[in-house]
Parts: structure tokens; sequence; C-alpha cells
């Protein structure tokens, strides 16, 4: 996928201004949005079958098992796959078997990921994940939760306490935001419509299984994008320089 979805912060102050292009194969082909919407949908999904037997709240959070690690597993890696496919679409100088998490980091300044925030409806207290809090410096800093992903993927044996709830809910979280950066508050109807109805507003997305606090763009970051004026022009969607 190409680009980010900055401009959606400005949709409800430009009607004008729509999400037509997601359906547009020269931003993405529809495969490739189908198959990263469905996976997460998926990854959801069994999310809330571990709260049947996980009671999903702070005091239970170190806790791990099979379950947790197959899922943790599954969402990290799908979480790398998001951010290979955009560094691959805006033609980055790197092969995709070759990227790691370093390449992965480039992604942050651009689409502000240390300024989002998942909250999920079944967590009990109030509380607000933010996978990618450490990311607000110029230079790489790691992620606790993607660090622990790797220690127990090479050496489950002695790492399997790092399987735990808390490193699933913030890979999970990571998974939730990097796809927003690709689809924007189309996010909510594309994937997780059979989750309840969903809102948009200039800060926040909801879903009935999680909110997202959007980062914020001062005026001077925000751009016009009318996909009616655009769709025309041979080359409309630009790639981005990571």
């Amino acid at each position: 996928m190409k680009g980010y979805d900055k401009g959606a912060l400005t949709f409800l102050n430009h009607p004008e201004i729509t999400t037509d292009y997601l359906e547009d194969d020269r931003f993405a082909s529809k495969a490739e949005m189908e198959s990263l919407v469905t996976t997460a949908h998926l990854i959801v999904r069994d999310l809330y079958e571990v709260f049947n037997y996980v009671e999903p709240c702070d005091a239970n959070q170190s806790m791990y098992s099979h379950r947790i690690y197959e899922l943790f597993l599954r969402t990290a890696t799908e979480f790398e796959s998001n951010c290979k496919g955009i560094l691959k679409a805006n033609s980055y100088g790197k092969a995709v078997k070759d990227m790691n998490i370093f390449d992965y980091f480039k992604i942050a300044p651009v689409a502000k990921l240390n300024e989002y925030k998942v909250v999920f409806e079944r967590w009990s207290p109030f509380r607000e994940f933010a996978p990618f809090a450490t990311w607000n410096t110029s230079t790489y800093a790691g992620l606790k939760w993607y660090q622990d992903y790797n220690e127990v993927k090479h050496n489950r044996y002695d790492n399997f306490a790092l399987a735990n709830l808390e490193n699933l809910m913030n890979s999970v979280a990571g998974l939730i935001c990097i796809l927003h950066v690709q689809v924007g508050n189309n996010m909510s109807r594309a994937c997780f419509e059979g989750f309840g109805s969903s809102q948009g507003n200039q800060t926040e997305t909801s879903t009935g299984s999680f909110t997202i606090t959007l980062p914020r763009f001062s005026d001077a970051e925000h751009y016009e994008f009318i996909w009616n004026q655009l769709k025309t022009d041979p080359n409309p969607v630009d790639k981005y320089n990571f």
C-alpha cells in the first residue's frame, strides 16, 4: 500500500474529501487490502476468544499460555508483514526478506505512530495501550513487546513467560495502529463491521471492540486529497521516500 492516510483527519470538515481512493487498485490492490483486513479481523476475533478464558484486566497481564503464545506470534508476524508492505509499495531500497525493525521504525515519524493509543472495550479498568510510545525519538528505540516476541519465537522453552497477555495486547494494538495508517478511519467499516457500528472524528475512530486515539497533525501537515479531482490523473498516488 502506498502512502499513509494523514488526510483522513480532515474528512469531517471537508465532505468532498472521501475514502473512495481505497477502492482504486492504484492505491492498493483489492486482493492485498482484503488480505490485510481479513487477517486483522480474525486476530481481533481470536483475542476476544482468549478473553473467554483469561479475564482481560491488569491483574492478569502476566498470564501466559500456549494459546496466547500462538496468537502473539501470529499478530507480531502480521505487524511485520504490514510494515514490509508499506515500505515495498513505496519502493524502499531494500529487499523485503532483509527488512527488520530498524526499517519499520522509519514509518514512525511519518505516521506519528508514537501518538497512537488503543482502548479495548473488554479491558477493565480503563487502560490505553500505546504500542509505539518509545518511538517518539529521531533514533531507533526498542519496543518491549516486539523484543519479547523475538525472544520467545527463537527460544520458547526458556522464554515462554514472555508470551503473556500484556505483550499480546500491545502486539494487537500495534497491528491495529499500522493498519489504520494505511486505511484511515475507513478501517472500522472495512474490517470490523461484525463487531458493531463505527464512528470517526478528528481525534478517534471506534468499533464495538476497540477505540483508537489518533495522532495530531498541525495545519501545515494537512493536505487536500479530493479523489474526484485526482482520479483522472494517470499517477494520482505518490510514493513516499522513506
